[in-house]
């Protein structure tokens, strides 16, 4: 897959800014914004439409699904509720397996803004 430097630089990018101390992942919210943009940018809308389904089966797109579950919960931390949920709907139209568990978040999100 031609495209795979561009997945590990995205994730090496991603982990320069953790601490050691730090969780797994520590989101910032400039941070994944730029990157996820740079990520969905250089790959293009074509990649996303004809990978829909089966993101989490592309290995290589296992650093970008881990940032965007990152970004829904730092907004919904920072109180911008209905752009996590969006976050959360969309990972889960690119993954509907839901190999991340998203559901569960999001299910409560959903409860919490009466959007059920």
């Amino acid at each position: 897959m031609g495209r795979r430097p561009t997945f590990d630089r995205f994730f090496r990018q991603i982990r320069g800014h953790e601490s050691q101390n730090a969780p797994l992942f520590t989101p910032s919210l400039p941070l994944l914004g730029s990157r996820g943009d740079f990520f969905s940018t250089h790959l293009g809308p074509e990649f996303f439409e004809e990978n829909v389904g089966h993101f989490w089966g592309i290995v290589e797109t296992r650093p970008y699904m881990r940032a965007r579950l990152g970004l829904a919960f730092t907004l919904w931390g920072t109180g911008e509720r209905d752009a996590a949920i969006e976050q959360a709907q969309d990972m889960l139209r690119l993954n509907p397996g839901d190999n991340q568990g998203v559901r569960y978040p999001l299910m409560l999100w959903l409860l919490e803004t009466e959007r059920h």
